[in-house]
């Protein structure tokens, strides 16, 4: 019999980051340092566990303030009892069904609680009854009777029983599929949104729309946020996949959402007509003569590379009934126009249909950086082609973390004000006429359009100007006040000796990292960046150090980080600042260096080359090796460099100042208002 709780909770890797709130590359670190990590209890190199509570004690010791909170959480005392029995890309589908049968249980036999810690006498009833409420909801629970094969009947009670009458079970569900999402692995990831594209795209959905369907519904996290943002809306979710339709039932369920679910091929769709049609298809695609001979004839025709994202766009807008939106996600690529080839963008604006076109960050998309859009489409009674488009950038905000949820707001405000009035009143956004949307060789992405169309501030020109100007001649001054101080050079009698950095000095390894924005605390951070320009950057992050903190810096530290594959440095006068995971800091307590020739020192071609050459370049600040010389030489040194980075941070500025003048000129010259007047007036 399979007992009820496991001995000793173990967790992967990526627990172990969702645990500490880090990513997992952070977990990765910490494994990889001599920071005594606890060793993983398995033989198994490429998924180690590890016991859980030497990892909540070695959290306590080497990253206080991390959160440890989630170990006795229902979803984690669950999947800690499936582990070694079944495979983990297994535990949401073994899981969810289970929780499911117990609500089943508990919405259908209120006082059966005895039921609960013997599901195995119940599995036939248990089964009728999922599948009365849904074919998708039956196939999951049969599916996870599957996976445990013989052992289910132990393994249903044991988890059954786990579950007290006070859990949340629909949060429960989302734990667990928070949890799952860390494993690439897991089909989860191949069929999630994410909850900030979700919003956005739930945003476009018309108010008055009273059905939805989406047509590559994945784990259905659109049509759950649709369903918060229109709770009286009648939700309709196709796939392809019935892993990806099963997972949506049993959310749905245990959230008491109401949707028809439909196996559904996107180039054999069912028929049915919709106030909103959503498709979030496969990107890069491209169909062959017989898929395509499945789908056409299509309203605007096919490109020349048979597309599937032009193909997912027309499918969208022929599955829409009169007035209907349809919402697509899409490539930048997809909607450029081809020599010798029908536009299909070209003549969907031609039609009037384009409503709106969305830029989005690099990584709106959990599957891919690749440059992507949403294309609104309506089909209107009253066809206007003389109708403005609405174009928002989102790509060019902050989106190394995908969509922030402030994006999502302003991009809803941003359409609903073109919806009601037609106004476009934010700077992310422009409407531009079909006619020159249009033209052959007219620029399709909202970023070109925003420059092209952004009106011209003069007065903003004309101090930019003057301000470049300005800096110009300031910078040419303090040019005028260097002085070179000259050194000598001597030979040694006996080279000194370079020691690793870690054997002299302190090295601050930090593990914060920033979030999104409007997520944890405020912060001042030192990043890469400010490394190499000395701006320190506006952040947040989930664990606030305390002031006294290591991780967060001392006047005379040394920051040390690597940008492209170049290692940079700067010497710290700004106290309590916090440092960004990606930055070390290196610590003299005992006085043995000036930092600034510490700085110069670490910059040196022989330590460049300790620099990994991987696809993310690091270097470990501890290895890199240094002369222990005598302070009152580091002083003479000293003062010569500091000549030398005074010199070179004032050509920067007289570059930069040079290149700003250039740029207001130009830009001044471009918007055809100003002219070039008589130098002696």
């Amino acid at each position: 019999m399979m007992t009820n709780a496991p001995v000793e909770p173990t967790i992967g890797p990526a627990e172990v980051a969702r645990l500490a709130g880090v990513s997992a590359s952070t977990v990765s670190n910490w494994r990889a340092r001599d920071l005594g990590f606890p060793e993983p209890v398995t033989a198994n190199t490429s998924r180690p566990l590890f016991r859980l509570a030497d990892v909540e004690d070695w959290l306590t010791l080497h990253a206080p303030g991390k959160s440890r909170t989630r170990s006795d959480r229902p979803a984690y005392v669950l999947v800690n009892m499936l582990r070694g029995r079944i495979s983990a890309d297994n535990y949401v589908d073994v899981v969810l069904p289970v929780l499911c049968a117990v609500k089943v249980l508990r919405d259908e036999s209120p006082g059966r609680a005895a039921s609960l810690r013997s599901l195995s006498s119940s599995l036939d009833e248990v089964t009728t009854l999922l599948t009365s409420h849904g074919r998708f909801l039956g196939q999951a629970f049969a599916n996870a009777l599957d996976i445990l094969g013989p052992s289910a009947a132990d393994v249903m009670d044991a988890l059954a029983a786990e579950v007290k009458p006070g859990d949340d079970l629909a949060a429960v569900a989302e734990d667990l599929l928070a949890l799952s999402t860390e494993s690439t692995r897991h089909n989860v990831n191949v069929h999630s949104t994410g909850p900030q594209l979700a919003r956005l795209i739930a945003g476009l959905v018309p108010d008055e729309a009273r059905d939805v369907a989406d047509l590559a519904c994945g784990a259905g996290d659109v049509l759950r946020t649709i369903a918060e943002a229109h709770p009286e809306i009648h939700l309709i979710g196709r796939d392809i996949s019935d892993d990806a339709l099963q997972l949506v039932a049993c959310r749905f369920f245990l959230e008491r959402i109401s949707a028809d679910l439909e196996h559904s091929d996107l180039l054999h769709p069912t028929n049915g007509s919709y106030n909103a049609v959503v498709i979030d298809g496969p990107l890069g695609l491209r169909l062959d003569e017989s898929e395509l001979a499945a789908v056409i004839p299509l309203p605007f025709g096919h490109s020349k590379a048979n597309r599937g994202e032009t193909v997912w766009a027309q499918l969208a807008f022929r599955a829409t009934n009169s007035g209907g939106t349809a919402i697509v996600l899409t490539t930048e690529k997809s909607l450029a126009a081809q020599r010798n080839a029908p536009d299909v963008f070209r003549e969907m604006l031609f039609a009037g249909v384009v409503e709106a076109v969305i830029s989005l960050p690099a990584r709106a998309l959990q599957r891919t950086s690749i440059p992507t859009q949403i294309l609104v489409l309506r089909n209107r009674i009253d066809l206007d082609a003389t109708e403005p488009v609405l174009m928002i950038d989102l790509a060019e905000v902050d989106g190394r973390r995908g969509l922030a949820p402030s994006q999502v707001d302003d991009m809803n405000i941003i359409v609903r004000n073109w919806r009601e009035d037609r106004l476009v009143l934010n700077s992310n956004a422009v409407a531009v006429p079909v006619r020159e949307l249009a033209e052959l060789g007219a620029p399709r992405t909202p970023r070109a359009w925003l420059i092209a169309k952004r009106p011209v501030d003069l007065g903003g020109l004309r101090i930019s100007l003057a301000t470049a100007e300005s800096a110009f001649a300031t910078a040419q001054a303090e040019i005028s006040t260097l002085r070179h101080a000259p050194i000598q050079l001597v030979e040694r009698e006996h080279p000194a000796e370079l020691h690793p950095l870690d054997s002299l000095l302190e090295v601050v390894r930090s593990f914060l990292t920033s979030t999104s924005e409007g997520e944890g605390h405020p912060v001042r951070m030192i990043t890469p960046k400010s490394v190499r320009t000395g701006e320190i950057a506006e952040r947040n992050v989930k664990t606030l150090p305390s002031e006294s903190s290591d991780l967060r810096t001392k006047s005379g530290d040394v920051a040390v980080a690597v940008v492209g594959s170049e290692i940079v440095t700067r010497v710290l006068t700004e106290a309590g600042l916090v440092v960004d995971s990606n930055v070390q800091l290196v610590r003299d307590p005992a006085g043995r260096f000036d930092p600034h020739v510490l700085a110069q020192l670490l910059r040196t071609e022989s330590n460049q080359a300790l620099v990994s050459d991987g696809v993310i370049t690091r270097v470990e600040a501890g290895k890199l090796r240094v002369p222990l010389l005598p302070l009152d030489e580091q002083a003479r040194l000293s003062a010569v460099i500091r000549q030398l980075a005074d010199a070179n941070q004032i050509a920067a500025q007289l570059a930069q100042a040079s290149e700003d003048g250039a740029r207001a000129l130009r830009e001044a010259i471009m918007s055809g208002r100003l002219a070039a007047g008589d130098s002696n007036e």
